[in-house]
């Protein structure tokens, strides 16, 4: 369920890309709540949220077509479709945690609880990954 070294990484539903998919799952939904509250004049959430949505299965097909086919994605492997269907929900789970967020607060606060969040997803997933990539994989040789 969990990737805990470099080779379960795009195969297991979890990895440590799965907290970057937080990130634009948040950094989307901002974008597209402010994009509809300045086109309409109104904050619509339920839109917000849908079209932060599509931003990740967008950007997973682009990750494991395109990407793939240019050999930028990491191994060079596509994603496992356990691990695609999980970083859709974790996109969805970064739009459910701006949503409390927008409605509630001013804009200086959502621009303060932007920033801390953001650095403290890049840490966790920079400890993540430095502790997932450098595991011994199952023939137990160090990366």
């Amino acid at each position: 369920m969990i990737a805990k070294c470099r080779e379960e990484v795009g195969i297991k539903a979890i990895d440590f890309y799965s907290i970057g998919h937080i990130i634009i799952g948040y950094i989307s939904f901002l974008i597209y709540a402010m994009i509809f509250f300045l086109m309409f004049n109104d904050y619509i959430p339920f839109f917000a949220l849908l079209y932060a949505v599509e931003t990740g299965i967008l950007w997973e097909l682009l990750e494991n077509y395109v990407l793939d086919k240019t050999y930028l994605k990491f191994n060079n492997r596509k994603d496992s479709l356990q691990n695609s269907f999980t970083d859709v929900l974790f996109d969805v789970v970064g739009g459910l945690i701006g949503l409390p967020i927008v409605i509630f607060l001013c804009l200086y606060a959502i621009l303060y609880i932007t920033i801390i969040f953001l650095i403290a997803s890049i840490l966790i997933m920079d400890v993540y990954s430095k502790r997932t990539l450098n595991k011994n994989d199952n023939n137990g040789r160090r990366r």
